[in-house]
């Protein structure tokens, strides 16, 4: 009787008598097993092998797709955000296709991905700006398992870097009528005066350059006491009241313009350079239009008005949830103040 050539040893592995060495010989995906060479005669190194070959084996053929039409397919679906963040993401992509070329993206390493990543920071970059390059490398990677070209991220491991708390300044009511006076008291600028009025608004109201810059006459109900307000970037308009602070500035503006609902209420779109210039000459820290928001969420604060309330305001929908986090301590240290009247 002829010696048995082959031999059962573990599941999914067969020894080869005459030479001792070890075959892979595995049914997968319904098709007949066949022996293939581990390249070993130790049954251990042999099983650590054979769970590399299932997976191997297992793995559905995609179809091929270059880095270069994947990102073209990811930049058609950003008409719908804004200019800003379009920009961004296209200025990622070509940083992307720099570093890589046309590779496949089948055969993109998730430890040269996570490097290109990882070179923000370690060029000095921000970690808002290391978070917005993994946004867009996420989108793009789900845009690719969407269509079929990957079963899974490169990069599903990396996480966000959380970003550290700057301390930011913020004017006081002295600084915040000291910077309208410099620049209203500005003859050469032309639109000194239109600074002014935009500036004022921002910080009495506090609302943010794309809500003022946006607003039109038909958003201010004078009679229902609200003005509606909308966001370039989101497009979603909310509703604040009339604050009495803000009325005699919108009566003496609507008394100056052409009364045409369509008309903009503000005649400039920005006064950053003249806030800018005016921080220089005053000796200030460097307050940005940003700033006067702050400034108003801050008094807003200290005359005690709820967080969820003031976060509606800013047309926030979590119920003072983002108010709550990044003015937190500010709140804390006022009740703190507010607990040592109890006697």
């Amino acid at each position: 009787m002829p010696a048995q050539l082959w031999t059962t040893v573990a599941e999914g592995i067969v020894r080869y008598e005459p030479s001792g060495s070890l075959f892979s010989h595995f049914r997968c995906n319904g098709k007949p097993p066949k022996r293939k060479s581990l390249k070993t005669k130790d049954l251990a190194t042999a099983k650590r092998l054979l769970a590399q070959r299932r997976l191997e084996a297992e793995k559905p053929k995609l179809p091929n797709i270059g880095l270069k039409e994947l990102i073209e397919r990811y930049e058609r679906t950003l008409s719908k955000f804004s200019k800003s963040t379009r920009e961004r993401a296209n200025c990622f992509c070509k940083k992307m296709l720099a570093a890589f070329g046309d590779i496949s993206v089948a055969d993109l390493k998730s430890s040269e991905t996570e490097h290109h990543l990882n070179s923000r920071i370690e060029n000095g970059g921000a970690k808002s700006s290391y978070n917005e390059d993994l946004r867009c490398a996420r989108d793009i990677f789900a845009l690719a398992i969407r269509d079929g070209f990957l079963v899974r991220s490169p990069i599903a491991h990396v996480k966000q870097m959380k970003r550290d708390k700057p301390l930011r300044d913020t004017p006081s009511d002295e600084e915040f009528q000291a910077i309208l006076e410099t620049v209203g008291s500005q003859k050469d600028n032309r639109d000194a005066q239109d600074s002014v009025d935009f500036l004022k608004f921002m910080g009495l109201a506090g609302v943010g350059n794309s809500e003022a810059a946006a607003l039109k006459w038909k958003h201010v109900n004078f009679e229902r006491n609200e003005i509606r307000l909308y966001r370039n970037k989101t497009d979603k308009g909310f509703v604040i009241d009339l604050y009495p602070v803000v009325r005699p500035m919108l009566n003496d503006l609507w008394e100056r313009s052409d009364k045409k609902p369509e008309s903009n209420v503000f005649r400039i779109k920005s006064a950053r350079k003249a806030l800018t210039n005016a921080c220089k000459r005053l000796q200030l820290p460097h307050y940005t239009q940003r700033s006067l928001r702050r400034m108003f969420i801050t008094k807003c604060i200290y005359l005690n008005v709820p967080p969820s309330t003031i976060g509606a305001w800013q047309g926030h929908s979590d119920n003072g949830q983002t108010i709550l986090r990044y003015y937190g301590q500010l709140i804390a240290r006022l009740n703190s103040d507010l607990a040592k009247r109890i006697t």
